[in-house]
């Protein structure tokens, strides 16, 4: 199943003209169909390594990205679209300076529970991004249109059927790496066990071009999985979900069958302190043409001072194993240690301020190093 670029904009455009729908959303800027919003973002950041290398370049970046939103929350629809362009400025890395437009939109219906026995959800978009990756090892620009949607219909009070498809085309303007079109159906059912509690059971199939670079690491896989949803203990709300994976490749190379995990816990310590915990196990496709499975765990620790303050702390560890083309394995391990604290000043902006640290081990050498990353930002929204 692949979906032209053509195509996948003209999706984009159709849902672009929800904008016409009926409905009232508060505002600086009202409008006969919903509210304008008007944000801006400001960003100075340090970085110890730029292009995430043992090189260790380190640069001073500015980001502005200003944007304009469009929202109704009104009646049975919800519809949300953002359009913006970021700015980026290096200081010793002057000729990356560039220009990236943003994009993204939500429509959901219904809103608002009416006696429906069906939810609907499509979003997408495009954008250009500017990123350092430590697999790529350098700083490359890319640019990626979205679309996907997800339907969930219920059978009785307790028992619904959720189908979701997802199309992504992210493209390297970036000599040298690789573009990605990845295309994922899933399919499942969910069971109400209670009010707080929902079982759930899903079949993922995933397709994945790959373009610029020779030989390609084109792929299939399939998972399958079960999981649990909602209030899973007295203070811990959140999802889980466990299965098993296969990875089959176009071409003479072997195929991939690891296990898959996703978790997103919240302990609710008292009503000023969540503990957060993160973790997902999962498949992915590099643009240095690399097909890795990656272990991803995060926890982190938010405590809320009064209404305008609030202030997190946490840990991350990442383990990924990569086959090359070549039929070589990579396996890379890196822990971060992160934090950071945000305050409202007033209802328009707000500041914030984050810290982190990585330290990565690999066995592709220019891939080891430290790294240490701080930034300023403010944030305000009329």
């Amino acid at each position: 199943m692949k979906i032209s670029k053509k195509a996948a904009r003209a999706v984009i455009a159709v849902a672009a003209a929800c904008l016409l729908l009926p409905g009232h959303a508060k505002s600086a800027i009202d409008l006969p169909h919903g509210g304008l919003f008007v944000n801006a973002r400001g960003e100075a950041a340090y970085t110890s390594n730029l292009f995430l290398t043992s090189d260790e370049e380190s640069d001073v970046v500015f980001t502005v990205l200003p944007s304009l939103e469009y929202l109704l929350a009104e009646g049975l629809v919800h519809f949300e679209a953002r359009a913006g362009v970021e700015f980026l400025r290096f200081i010793d890395w002057s000729r990356l300076d560039t220009e990236n437009f943003k994009s993204d939109f939500l429509l959901s219906f219904p809103h608002e529970d009416r006696g429906r026995n069906f939810f609907f959800r499509l979003n997408g978009g495009y954008n250009e991004i500017t990123s350092a990756s430590a697999v790529l090892g350098s700083l490359i620009q890319e640019e990626e249109i979205s679309i996907g949607g997800d339907l969930e219909y219920y059978v009785s009070d307790r028992t619904s059927l959720r189908f979701g498809a997802d199309y992504r085309d992210r493209d390297a303007r970036t000599s040298g790496f690789a573009s990605r079109e990845v295309t994922t159906v899933r399919i499942g059912p969910a069971h109400d066990y209670s009010e707080r509690l929902t079982l759930t059971a899903s079949l993922r199939y995933r397709n994945t071009d790959i373009g610029g670079v020779t030989p390609a690491l084109d792929s299939e896989d399939v998972s399958v999985m079960v999981g649990a949803e909602g209030r899973l203990l007295a203070l811990l709300v959140g999802e889980v979900a466990v299965g098993v994976q296969r990875r089959e490749f176009d071409g003479d190379f072997d195929s991939q069958t690891e296990p898959y995990a996703f978790a997103g816990l919240t302990w609710e310590a008292d009503e000023m302190t969540e503990v957060i915990l993160s973790l997902t196990s999962d498949m992915q496709t590099s643009a240095s043409n690399l097909s890795g499975q990656t272990v991803l765990i995060s926890l982190e620790g938010v405590r809320r001072v009064g209404e305008k303050l609030r202030f997190n702390a946490g840990a991350g560890f990442e383990d990924s194993t990569y086959v090359q083309a070549s039929g070589n394995r990579r396996n890379d391990d890196e822990w971060s240690l992160f934090g950071g604290v945000d305050y409202i000043l007033n209802r328009h902006l707000s500041l914030g301020w984050d810290l982190s640290y990585a330290h990565r081990d690999s066995d592709f050498d220019p891939s080891n190093y430290d790294a240490v990353s701080t930034a300023i930002s403010v944030d305000a929204r009329f």
